[in-house]
């Protein structure tokens, strides 16, 4: 097995990328670039540099269509993680290099993770402080502290919530999380985001169109309101972070 370099990864994930982007097209799923990789896009063009991982985000309808069209199909260089698959732990979609290999050893194996791109979806949300959302943020954290073989930090009663997330397995916060998200409709919604982040809430209005936007020499679709997004989340975006703050996901792989 070989081990890539931070640029041989990068070069995968820009290809899971693509992969993923011709599918919306040819279909007509909205997607568009999020998070680090959105302020990539529109501060350096590409990665920021000490980054090492693209994120897109769709709206749950073409999210759910996304995933039924990759399900009806194989591809022989990549497939697709996510809750449907039963012994997924996250509630969104990795898409996966099939040759390539990851590890990581606080965390539950993935079978066949590779080096992947992360499909986050969008759900609608009746307010950012409503009973449901604060639902299935709980539900996430249980999700998360379920899949974790070392306790994290601390002791006391946290260390009993995660001994007991560990005997009930993270299956059933999972099921139950992606059953609570779905129930307000995003295309009916005032507000969507990511409901196990409670930063991620934003006017759906900002996400009605997209805009083109250029990422290592290729045009992908940005949000028409990505400016005020990326303001609501992250602040003064385009001010550099200091350099103890400029972390990445140190992704380990191997090329099969």
């Amino acid at each position: 097995m070989k081990h890539l370099t931070l640029d041989e990864i990068k070069k995968i994930e820009l290809g899971i990328l693509d992969y993923v982007v011709d599918i919306c097209e040819k279909n007509h799923l909205r997607y568009f670039l999020a998070y680090g990789t959105l302020i990539g896009a529109i501060r350096h063009q590409g990665f920021i540099p000490w980054d090492d991982d693209i994120d897109i985000i769709m709206p749950r309808p073409d999210y759910e269509k996304l995933l039924d069209i990759t399900e009806s199909s194989t591809n022989e260089k990549y497939h697709v993680l996510c809750s449907r698959n039963r012994s997924y732990l996250y509630g969104f979609a990795k898409v996966v290099d099939k040759k390539t290999k990851i590890v990581d050893e606080n965390v539950e194996n993935i079978p066949e993770l590779g080096v992947w791109l992360d499909i986050f979806p969008y759900d609608g949300m009746s307010s950012k402080s409503s009973l449901n959302n604060k639902f299935c943020f709980i539900l996430n954290k249980l999700r998360a502290a379920a899949i974790y073989k070392h306790f994290p930090k601390g002791k006391g009663a946290n260390f009993l919530v995660w001994h007991i997330c560990r005997l009930i397995g993270y299956r059933p916060f999972l099921k139950l999380y992606d059953h609570f998200c779905k129930s307000v409709p995003y295309d009916t919604s005032k507000f969507v985001g990511l409901i196990s982040d409670m930063k991620d809430y934003h006017e759906s209005r900002l996400f009605n169109s997209a805009v083109k936007v250029e990422f290592e020499g290729k045009m992908y679709h940005a949000p028409i309101g990505f400016d005020q997004i990326l303001k609501n989340y992250y602040g003064d975006y385009m001010q550099l972070p200091p350099e103890d703050q400029r972390a990445s996901h140190h992704i380990k792989a191997v090329l099969i």
